[in-house]
């Protein structure tokens, strides 16, 4: 920068007076005060550069500013950081990249005694990761995101998470290749930065999360409709595909009042997706409720061997303070058993949820909460805070037992959740929150050598993100 200041400077044009008629030492004095004044300018913007300390307020003169980009031809970056995160900027347009990140810490108490299973009391650190996300080339844009290791049960892991570049030429249509969300589930595809409560809903067990292949999307009328799409491997994130068959997965979601002028209508949105595809994957890990307690105990050797068709509708309704969201989702799953019988079996699950910021904020749709003053009782400030509620369900229908597909004794066939949370938005980068969790099961289910047909849990989190 100090060199480029230096070739700068003769090109500056200095003030000039035309020819005194008389030459006297007055003429002489002026034009001395004048050269020294130029010469003050510069040597103020040499600091300015330099980022050298100097009395009064440091300043760098825009017509300095502007010849000196004119003269690199936009060449160099501005890096600077806000709540968003560290943020590197090509002033010649082709890099805008952003550097974020998360941390968040959980606690999870059950009133049961667990400690034959891996959901004990306990605290842990749920995601800490680093991601980096931008804009090459004015028209390509790219996410990397990874997981420090970290440990939702006993023990850790840590993994690649979005790993994607895409072409976005038009609002219309744009494309992703590489590690993505699968477009199924406002709450799946919804960061976990900004869901609403600690853990996500039991309809989360049904759903596809990432996964590797191609991913089209885009903006029609400003938004009044999206659509998306994906082609992928259907084996989960990180993971080469266990079979020749791919997944094909579409959303399309509406939103009939974005530019209408009637507050209340304005935050509404639908959508309605579906994925197809040929799998062969074990069915355990989609029968535990948000404390990690297993409903339905399927034998090790029961695997989704062939179809899995899954179909779900979505709503989303924001009006200041307040917000409303609910899901369903339905899956045909083609279950083989290598000793019992094979079939296929239906899933069902669904939840709806209401929060209402107690502060005043306005609810924003899979954002950051700004609150209006934050956290600082000094300064007699607290932040914003919200209440919310959620009722979820997930349900198998009888064929699990019949078919001998489960243990009896460890199974229910569905499983009932409330959750009553309070969230604390202590500044936009800062969030605490707590939920009472009721779990209630249609059947009785054996825990270790606990027997129950329901739990309360207390869960927490806090989190850093930026």
């Amino acid at each position: 920068m100090r060199n480029l200041v230096l070739a700068a400077l003769p090109a500056l044009a200095l003030p000039s007076f035309p020819p005194d008629e008389k030459d006297t030492p007055e003429a002489r004095l002026r034009e001395l005060e004048a050269r020294l004044d130029a010469q003050a300018r510069e040597m103020e913007a040499l600091r300015a550069s330099l980022r050298l300390p100097q009395e009064g307020k440091a300043t760098f003169p825009q017509d300095l500013e502007n010849a000196l980009r004119e003269r690199n031809q936009g060449k160099g970056i501005d890096v600077t950081f806000d709540d968003n995160g560290l943020r590197f900027k090509a002033l010649d347009g082709n890099l805008d990249a952003q550097l974020g990140g998360r941390f968040l810490l959980h606690g999870r108490f059950l009133d049961k005694d667990t400690d034959e299973q891996t959901n004990a009391d306990t605290f842990f650190v749920r995601q800490a990761r680093l991601e980096v996300e931008g804009i090459l080339f004015r028209e390509w844009d790219f996410k990397v995101q990874a997981d420090f290791p970290t440990g939702t049960t006993s023990s850790t892991s840590g993994t690649l998470q979005d790993a994607w570049i895409g072409w976005k030429g038009v609002p219309e249509f744009a494309i992703r290749f590489g590690q993505a969300k699968v477009p199924f589930s406002q709450e799946e595809t919804c960061s976990t930065r900004f869901i609403d409560f600690v853990e996500r809903s039991l309809l989360n067990r049904l759903t596809p999360q990432r996964d590797v292949g191609f991913f089209a999307y885009g903006k029609i009328a400003e938004g009044f409709f999206e659509w998306e799409a994906a082609f992928y491997n259907g084996n989960g994130r990180s993971l080469t595909d266990s079979n020749d068959s791919k997944d094909y997965a579409a959303r399309l979601r509406l939103n009939p009042f974005k530019t209408s002028e009637a507050a209340a209508l304005k935050g509404l949105r639908v959508g309605v997706a579906g994925t197809f595809g040929d799998h062969n994957n074990t069915l355990a890990d989609v029968t535990t409720v948000s404390t990690a307690t297993r409903f339905v105990d399927f034998d090790g050797t029961v695997a989704n061997d062939g179809d899995l068709a899954r179909l779900g509708g979505e709503l989303s309704w924001l009006v200041g303070p307040f917000g409303l969201r609910a899901e369903w989702v339905e899956a045909d799953i083609d279950v083989n058993e290598p000793t019992a019988t094979s079939g296929e079996t239906e899933a069902s699950a669904w939840y709806a949820q209401a929060t209402f910021l107690l502060t005043g904020e306005d609810k924003t749709l899979e954002t950051r909460i700004a609150p209006k003053a934050p956290f600082s009782p000094k300064e007699g400030t607290f932040g914003a805070w919200e209440l919310g509620v959620r009722l979820s369900s997930l349900e198998f229908d009888d064929e699990i037992v019949s078919n001998a597909w489960v243990t009896p004794a460890n199974t229910s066939d569905e499983a009932r959740e409330l959750v009553v949370g309070l969230n604390g938005y202590l500044t936009r980068n800062v969030r605490l929150m707590l939920n009472y969790v009721r779990d209630d099961f249609d059947d009785d289910i054996t825990v270790g050598s606990d027997t129950f047909d329901s739990q309360n849990a207390f869960l927490m989190r806090f989190q850093v993100d930026f």
